[in-house]
């Protein structure tokens, strides 16, 4: 049996992924020492780079409590989640949407007992591959802090491959909880069936008495996401209502009413954690968490002058990626300016800016950055043009053989059209390589002179301000 719940964040994109690859949560003893220290590493560094906000807190407990864990059940679709935070806000500058929902955070808890973690961690992994893997980046973690394993996941709400935004609804929500209930039944797990639809009985009593899951389970994991997606006591209430629960206050008690019951259920009745008290100083805690002081760290300040767009600088990439990028920058900023403003390299290139586009995202979606990657790229794309396309000549010959079983001649023709879906792909990707090996030295090129360009222009200002002091001396 497994419990889902998705929520959105707002803020800082790093807060909720520091939460879900908690090691203290995700402790898995079999990681080897080389992979434990290299976890360390990235923390640390993400530490020391992080912007000094609320986040800093979260994270410093991440790092002490590493130290003291052996492994971790995280996994990344469509990211390294070593480099998942830069990578998901990177995919937010590409698109220029940086406002707003920066990620969501689902929830799926097990059944105490029924799953061990390396399952429920194989079964979050599909299940976050079979919602949002062709379009989204992903962490999975497995947080085994609580009797109840259950896996957490950080959604980037921003799309790598097209840069639309996920919007959770009613409607992907009860996706969510269909596959999840078909990944269970897949793995012979227990389902529920018909969900919170009827009142308390005895029998629920006993069970929940006994420890065993009941449609209060259910609530309570509902009201906890709410709480931790919250950011006040009203948001929580927004948080319930969008998960469908009918949300009023009667007297001095809140109540709630979930989808298909009848009756309203008094918060309280779900424990002391439940108040209105106690829901407001548990998102209060998560908010501003206490923590031993840190000691002052000695800070050497640098400083210099910088030329250009100084907030390009928090690129990280290198190599390709990093040339795309900023040639493609310099082209956008082009199309807005008069066209006497613009350098002829530039102005030239204006009505190419799709192609560079294009090719930049075919970069970025298969983190290429050097020409032994691109080349590797095209080498295994062309590879596998030439066994599928053997294998689709076969199928053909197949085709023209007499009497062939009609379930036999359905499934020809369905993996047929597969393969030419596959091959059209292929072959636009050899077509971007090529294009790339030759427009990267070109851009290459070009952005040596725009440097030249731009230093001559430096050199011109400065002439004149000095004329300009010389006049004013006389």
């Amino acid at each position: 049996m497994a419990v889902t719940a998705i929520w959105n964040v707002k803020g800082w994109i790093g807060s909720v992924l520091n939460y879900t690859v908690n090691p203290e949560k995700t402790e898995n003893p079999e990681w080897s020492e080389k992979q434990q220290q290299s976890m360390l590493d990235v923390m640390e560094y993400a530490m020391q780079s992080a912007p000094k906000k609320v986040l800093d807190k979260i994270i410093d407990y991440a790092i002490d409590d590493f130290k003291t864990e052996k492994q971790y059940y995280v996994t990344g679709i469509n990211c390294d989640p070593a480099t998942a935070r830069n990578d998901m806000i990177l995919t937010k500058r590409i698109w220029g949407k940086e406002g707003g929902n920066i990620a969501y955070h689902g929830y799926q808890s097990f059944k105490t007992g029924e799953v061990s973690a390396d399952k429920a961690h194989q079964i979050g992994v599909e299940l976050a591959q079979a919602l949002w893997g062709d379009r989204f980046e992903v962490i999975v973690s497995t947080h085994l802090n609580t009797k109840t394993v259950h896996n957490h996941f950080v959604l980037n709400s921003v799309s790598f491959v097209d840069g639309l935004k996920y919007y959770d609804q009613k409607k992907t929500y009860q996706r969510m909880r269909d596959m999840s209930d078909a990944l269970c039944e897949k793995y012979h797990l227990s389902v529920i069936e018909n969900p919170a639809r009827h009142g308390r009985s005895r029998a629920e009593w006993e069970a929940e008495k006994n420890g065993r899951p009941t449609w209060m389970t259910a609530i309570r994991l509902d009201l906890d996401a709410a709480i931790m997606g919250a950011v006040n006591f009203q948001g929580f209430v927004k948080n319930m209502r969008e998960r469908g629960y009918e949300v009023e206050k009667r007297g001095r008690d809140w109540r709630i009413k979930p989808q298909n019951h009848r009756n309203f259920s008094r918060l309280r009745r779900f424990g002391e954690k439940y108040t209105e008290d106690a829901i407001i100083e548990r998102i209060i805690r998560q908010r501003w968490p206490s923590r031993p002081p840190k000691p002052e760290e000695k800070k050497t300040v640098r400083r210099g002058r910088t030329h250009g767009d100084f907030r390009l600088s928090k690129v990280t990439w290198n190599g390709l990626r990093a040339l795309y990028y900023f040639y493609r920058r310099k082209l956008q900023e082009a199309c807005r300016q008069q066209s006497s403003y613009t350098p002829y390299v530039l102005r030239e290139d204006i009505r190419h800016l799709e192609a560079v586009d294009k090719q930049f995202h075919f970069l970025f979606r298969h983190k290429i950055d050097t020409a032994e990657e691109l080349t590797s790229y095209r080498d295994d794309a062309s590879q596998r043009i030439t066994i599928i396309s053997e294998e689709r000549k076969e199928l053909k010959n197949e085709l023209r053989r007499i009497g062939i079983p009609e379930q036999r001649l359905e499934e020809i023709k369905t993996r047929i059209g597969q393969i030419s879906a596959e091959l059209r792909t292929l072959r636009q990707d050899v077509k971007l390589c090529d294009a790339i090996a030759v427009r990267s030295l070109e851009i290459a090129e070009k952005n040596a002179q725009l440097k030249q360009i731009e230093e001559k222009e430096v050199e011109r200002k400065r002439e004149q301000e000095r004329k300009h002091g010389k006049t004013h001396i006389r």
